[in-house]
């Protein structure tokens, strides 16, 4: 069964209220009705019942309250933790990274290094074989040079003997 109900303007309503079962609805509005009853027919007589129940409703909603506040005091700093824990992660993380990207590129460096000592003794290398060989080969040409001069000579001086020879012949 619905039962709809007028209630005063700024009458502010518990959030917990919104979450009972419906057994719980029935208990409450039974209750509050009884409890209006019985203070309709006691206010009349004593407004001391009336204000004593004042009270201890006005108390039992700060209650709630302080205690509504405690939790968000609560979950508030366990937030601010969870926060600057997870801060303290991230900024590890960071410093973890960067130190990684920096052994990396010193890394990097020390093969670039290497790879540019490597190169450079390899220029030398082959500039050493490259005037080995020119040596080599000017040795090689001034070898057949004099090897051919030598034999220039040889046939020069046989030429020169073929001459003479040539020469005494026709001189009977």
């Amino acid at each position: 069964m619905k039962l709809y109900i007028d209630l005063e303007d700024d009458t502010t309503i518990p959030e917990e209220f919104f979450s009972f079962s419906k057994k719980e609805n029935t208990l409450l509005f039974l209750t509050g009705f009884n409890s209006v009853k019985v203070f309709k027919t006691n206010a009349i007589q004593d407004n001391t019942y009336f204000d004593t129940l004042k009270r201890e409703l006005a108390h039992q909603y700060e209650v709630a309250i302080k205690t509504k506040d405690d939790e968000i005091a609560t979950l508030t700093v366990s937030n601010d933790t969870k926060k600057t824990i997870y801060d303290q992660l991230v900024e590890e993380e960071k410093a973890r990274r960067e130190k990684e990207i920096a052994r990396e590129r010193a890394t990097a460096q020390e093969t670039i290094d290497a790879l540019k000592q490597e190169l450079f003794a390899a220029r030398i290398t082959i500039e050493n074989y490259k005037t080995n060989m020119e040596n080599e080969v000017s040795l090689q040409i001034l070898r057949e040079k004099a090897a051919i001069f030598e034999k220039n000579a040889a046939l020069q001086e046989k030429y020169n003997e073929l001459l003479l020879e040539r020469e005494r012949e026709k001189k009977p």
